[in-house]
């Protein structure tokens, strides 16, 4: 098929050389292809490293709308979701990470879709959501420093806004026992 043709050299034009030209000509010309979908995701990609969030939120949002299962589709969740909170658009961001979170089994993207719903948590203040949250992410393995410190510090703050200042402390003085910044 000419859809599947054309983006098969779009497809390759992105991956060795970077282009986009070809990838936006082929989603202009066959929008509603089953390759259309990877397509999107690929110009949100790009768009991302570009410093487009506008550009790429509407790509992404395009991709998921496409193929919402795609082999993309988690990856796809996980920029949308970074790209709403930097946006201001925490309770979408928060539905964006929630449904990342109910899809994947793959630990790295559970802890992606935790880490998005404690941002947002923070955001609006959600303080049992970010005690929820940030202990999830606490019990999980292979966290960096700087997301294990994120987390700590959500907790502390959390705890503290509920009145248990005990568990705050706790955390907070763990944070400076571990020299974390």
């Amino acid at each position: 098929e000419m859809a599947q043709l054309a983006f098969d050299a779009a497809e390759n034009e992105y991956l060795d050389r970077g282009k986009t030209d070809k990838l936006k000509s082929f989603v202009a010309k066959y929008p509603s292809s089953r390759p259309a979908a990877l397509a999107n995701y690929y110009l949100a990609e790009a768009s991302v490293a570009e410093g487009n969030e506008t550009a790429a939120l509407t790509y992404v949002d395009k991709a998921l709308q496409l193929a919402p299962d795609g082999s993309f589709a988690e990856s796809a969740l996980a920029m949308k979701g970074d790209l709403l909170l930097n946006k201001g658009d925490y309770a979408t961001a928060r539905e964006c990470f929630a449904l990342l979170e109910s899809k994947t089994t793959i630990t790295s993207n559970v802890n992606r879709a935790r880490l998005g719903l404690l941002r947002s948590a923070v955001a609006l203040n959600d303080y049992d959501a970010m005690q929820q949250y940030a202990s999830l992410l606490l019990n999980s393995e292979s966290l960096s420093e700087e997301i294990t410190a994120e987390a700590r510090y959500a907790r502390a703050v959390a705890a503290m806004q509920k009145g248990d200042t005990t568990t705050g402390v706790t955390d907070l003085n763990t944070l400076i026992d571990s020299n974390i910044n």
